[in-house]
């Protein structure tokens, strides 16, 4: 066999193993969602039966009710989770410049105190925010769950804008300001389009943190601010009784804007690159 005919069949073994591999990451993926779905449409399906005992669909019956709550839950969810994504951006902003561009004494602790929230249990973090917020009248409220928020997303969004800061280029700034352009222009059409795949990707971070966060809102909502992790919780071992279907129903729904997000934001990153010729 000739060396032409070797690299042709090496090729070709390449191609079949990615492909290969390819599958069975989607297979692991389906793994956990099909379960899910499958769930949400039965009423008994207990081992060892392969298929369920029971088709029926009572939990979307259920949800989408008028005592389920689950649309004012949506609502608050996806709300808070915008709110929180935006804040946690324009907070990180400054201090993900510093960190990024700038040597400094002491900057690797302050890194260290800037991921504290995500090392820090978050049950003893919710415990003393709720003490305080009481005393400050934010407990119960949703600018109050806003602001716990921010504490689990902003490690991530921060060190995701620092790290896009660490390969950025102050001189095209420089360049701005020299033909004479104010700080403000210079932010806007320079330095925000050359970080915009960094800050979806910071937003995407953000949005999914504070959707899927419950042990916060709960601790500081009181109860009165009803997420979908907080329904969720209910029907999985909490307040309510325990209902399988139902509960996987809520996690497809849960599931759901984070996906259309995800989608979204993949989208436009690759636009961004395609736009500046990668």
């Amino acid at each position: 066999m000739d060396r032409e005919n070797v690299n042709y069949v090496v090729n070709i073994t390449k191609k079949i193993l990615k492909k290969v591999m390819l599958f069975i990451v989607f297979l692991y993926i389906l793994s956990a969602i099909i379960p899910i779905v499958v769930w949400s449409f039965t009423r008994s399906w207990f081992w060892p039966s392969a298929f369920p005992q029971i088709w029926d669909n009572h939990a979307w019956q259920y949800v989408f009710s008028n005592v389920s709550k689950v649309p004012q839950a949506i609502a608050n969810t996806i709300i808070i989770a915008l709110i929180v994504m935006i804040l946690s951006i324009l907070i990180s902003l400054p201090s993900a410049r510093v960190m990024g561009l700038y040597k400094f004494k002491g900057k690797k602790i302050v890194e260290m105190l800037l991921l504290a929230p995500v090392i820090i249990p978050p049950m003893a973090v919710g415990l003393g925010l709720t003490t305080i917020f009481i005393k400050i009248g934010l407990s119960d409220t949703m600018q109050g769950v806003i602001i716990a928020h921010l504490i689990p997303t902003l490690p991530y969004v921060n060190r995701i804008i620092s790290s896009t800061y660490e390969t950025f280029d102050t001189r095209y700034e420089e360049q701005g300001i020299m033909l004479g352009a104010s700080s403000f222009k210079v932010f806007i059409n320079v330095t925000f389009p050359i970080l915009l795949p960094g800050l979806i990707t910071a937003a995407l971070f953000g949005f999914v943190i504070s959707l899927n966060e419950f042990v916060m809102t709960f601790l500081i909502g009181g109860g009165r601010i009803i997420t979908l992790p907080v329904l969720l919780f209910g029907f999985v071992g909490g307040t309510s009784s325990f209902d399988y279907p139902i509960a996987s129903a809520m996690t497809i729904l849960l599931s759901i804007p984070g996906i259309i997000f995800l989608f979204a934001t993949e989208r436009i990153i690759k636009e961004e690159y395609f736009s500046m010729g990668f």
